[in-house]
């Protein structure tokens, strides 16, 4: 499930203007790894159904990370990903992507800026039963 949002962010010009495809990682960011790098997580999924019919599709919600070592780059890249994101006209694939709320953090010593979005992706169920 996780490479259908990779996948959209790698093919987005904008977001691989500020960081390379290579560096956007499934889970966590790989040990030795440079930044800049978003980071991809599912947080949780939640089965839609209804009460006399099943639905075809699931619900997730999704962590993307975005880390770099200057908060303006941070910020400027962190809204070419929801641009990516909310753009998205969906496929077979994934229906639908919204955005739930985003917040910043800066580790300090490191100056390493971080923003973290979530966001909710809603799946058809032939997807996630065939990844």
């Amino acid at each position: 499930m996780l490479h259908h949002i990779i996948d959209i962010l790698k093919a987005d010009a904008t977001v691989t203007s500020y960081v390379a495809a290579d560096n956007i990682f499934p889970l966590v960011r790989l040990q030795g790894s440079q930044i800049p790098a978003i980071v991809v997580q599912l947080t949780g999924t939640e089965p839609i159904d209804t009460k006399d019919r099943r639905v075809d599709y699931d619900e997730f919600t999704v962590e993307i990370t975005i880390v770099f070592g200057n908060p303006r780059t941070a910020w400027l890249s962190a809204l070419a990903v929801r641009s990516a994101l909310d753009n998205f006209a969906g496929n077979n694939d994934v229906g639908q992507i919204r955005m739930l709320n985003m917040a910043s953090d800066i580790f300090e010593g490191t100056d390493v800026f971080t923003f973290t979005q979530a966001y909710t992706v809603h799946m058809t169920e032939r997807t996630v039963s065939n990844p």
